[in-house]
């Protein structure tokens, strides 16, 4: 039984691929997975352990970028509640003002009171004028003639029927 040839399944490759994005070496990894180092070589698998290892990379600076990100919010925090105690402190509190409103505006923003739309008052004085006038069906609009509006620019002339 000398000469005995490892058959590669993908079942093998799937886990080779996996321990070196998970962060081993591709020759530990491939003792490991059952890969002959001899695979190595080719270059499918060579360009395959090259994505599994920028993935490793990728998921490692993502994760520092994140605990990066969470000390800068808490830094950035410390130092607005600092900032806010010393506004009060110097003479030249307009700067610091501004910094705050800036980097806290729900804090230290201005407030602003809601804007109605024009377009919202327009239709409930349309309401509000509709309000005392009698309900008409559809039906009705149908039938009825329409009269050419007034010269004068009042009401129209009321129907005769």
């Amino acid at each position: 039984m000398g000469n005995v040839r490892r058959v590669i399944t993908w079942r093998r490759y799937r886990k080779f691929l996996r321990l070196i994005t998970e962060g081993l070496p591709a020759r530990r990894a491939a003792d490991l997975a059952g890969v002959p180092e001899n695979a190595l070589g080719e270059p499918r698998v060579a360009r395959l352990v090259r994505i599994a290892e920028a993935r490793f990379q990728h998921s490692r600076l993502s994760a520092i970028y994140a605990s990066v990100r969470v000390r800068v919010t808490r830094a950035k925090d410390a130092v607005g509640r600092d900032r806010a105690g010393q506004i009060w402190e110097r003479s030249d509190w307009k700067s610091s003002a501004w910094l705050l409103e800036r980097r806290h505006p729900g804090e230290w923003g201005p407030t602003q009171a809601p804007v109605v739309a024009s377009t919202v008052i327009e239709i409930l004085s349309a309401l509000n004028a509709l309000r005392n006038r009698p309900a008409v069906s559809l039906a009705d609009l149908r039938h009825r003639p329409q009269l050419p509006p007034p010269a004068d620019g009042g009401e129209p002339a009321a129907e005769s029927e």
